[in-house]
């Protein structure tokens, strides 16, 4: 644990935003930069002052971004927006599956990782990967 007032993590240590720090072939300060892995971003808050997230190695402003498996993308987790695999999905109007293919929850049903059209039906159930519709008897 480290106090983010007056430290910051880079270079998979806890420093001290104070010091000056040889990053990759810069030198930068962690009270105006941020540092994701070993490399150095250029600012360390958004316009409203808060600080910036990591993204593999790059920042990005969680307040208008969303990191997916290392993407930056446009959108936000306030805004309801998820990772699907290195891409996004609207929740609770867009469907993942298998972490990997958006789909729309009205017209399919995902069962693991396979999507199967619902063609109306709204009485199927899962399973395994395998999509069976249900009986009325």
């Amino acid at each position: 644990m480290y106090d983010a007032s007056s430290q910051g993590c880079c270079q998979y240590r806890v420093q001290s935003t104070s010091a000056q720090i040889q990053v990759v072939s810069r030198v930068i300060s962690l009270l105006r930069q941020t540092c994701c892995s070993a490399s150095p971003a250029t600012q360390q808050r958004n316009a409203n002052g808060q600080r910036l997230g990591c993204c593999g190695h790059q920042s990005y402003d969680p307040q208008n971004s969303i990191c997916c498996n290392g993407r930056v993308l446009s959108g936000s987790y306030n805004n309801g927006r998820r990772c699907c695999g290195t891409t996004t999905f609207m929740q609770g109007v867009e469907g993942c599956c298998g972490n990997a293919v958006v789909y729309n929850p009205k017209d399919d049903i995902c069962c693991g990782s396979k999507i199967t059209a619902l063609r109306g039906h709204r009485a199927f159930a899962c399973c395994g990967d395998n999509p069976y519709l249900r009986s009325n008897n």
